[in-house]
């Protein structure tokens, strides 16, 4: 699967780019760095949601409320 922006991948997961960001601080979130530039594998992360799902303290929390419908 091709890489994706964090405002398409944001589109795609029905999510706010805020929160793909804020997931990027996890050690296990996957992105890849380009320069300045970051780019998301909607596939990686679509498995890394549904891998989270089953923990939802994960994504739960002040400030979440935006979580993506995976």
């Amino acid at each position: 699967m091709p890489l994706v922006s964090v405002k398409q991948a944001a589109q795609e997961l029905n999510c706010s780019e805020s929160f793909l960001r804020k997931q990027m601080g996890q050690a296990d979130f996957p992105h890849y760095r380009l320069g300045s530039d970051v780019r998301l594998d909607l596939t990686e992360l679509r498995a890394w949601f549904r891998k989270k799902k089953q923990r939802p303290d994960v994504l739960s929390g002040p400030g979440r409320g935006d979580q993506p419908s995976v």
